[in-house]
């Protein structure tokens, strides 16, 4: 009696631990960081602004899309000082007050994916009307995904348009394409600090 009683025992610990276990394992699965910030460019094309790539696990969006979850995503953006002196996260909705003024985030939906690979799902977010003192205001911006209603974030980058293009220009490295005959353009993507 007392062997079969062990055996129970031994049994039901086992199952125990495979059911907690694996709750543990679809825990830590859905807090995976699937979604990142990528980096920040200067848009000449079109409006003039500033542009930021964010990127989402390509196999990770397919398979929400294959769940039957409905997922958007997009980058949010606030001036960097106003997020600063409010101490908090950039979040889509947020307000942050400097000196006596409020900022409210911009949320910027994706309209359209930018380029596929095999890993990764890159898209755009611009501001565009930046002008004159405008590009050298620092700007915190930071990727989102919605699924099903609930966000989920990436990391943030702050730079602003200024800053940008001074690393592109220190350095003098781009990207030479030629697009059906027309003269070649270069272009610097530049990673910025992550906070």
């Amino acid at each position: 009696m007392l062997k079969r009683l062990n055996k129970i025992w031994k049994v039901l610990l086992l199952a125990l631990t495979f059911v907690l276990g694996s709750t543990g394992f679809a825990l830590a699965a859905e807090n995976e960081i699937h979604i990142s910030t990528e980096s920040m460019e200067i848009r000449s094309e079109g409006k003039t602004g500033l542009r930021t790539i964010s990127a989402i696990d390509k196999a990770y969006l397919e398979q929400l899309k294959a769940e039957g979850k409905e997922v958007t995503y997009g980058t949010v953006a606030v001036p960097a000082s106003a997020l600063e002196a409010a101490g908090g996260e950039l979040q889509i909705g947020g307000s942050y007050a400097l000196k006596g003024k409020a900022y409210k985030a911009l949320e910027i939906p994706a309209e359209k994916n930018w380029k596929t690979t095999e890993e990764k799902v890159y898209y755009t977010g611009v501001l565009t009307g930046i002008s004159g003192a405008g590009f050298n205001t620092r700007y915190a911006v930071r990727s989102y995904m919605k699924v099903d209603g609930q966000v989920f974030y990436g990391n943030t980058l702050v730079q602003s348009a200024y800053v940008t293009a001074q690393e592109m220009l220190n350095l003098r490295k781009c990207r030479q394409t030629r697009r059906n005959g027309s003269p070649k353009t270069c272009w610097m993507r530049v990673t910025l600090r992550r906070r």
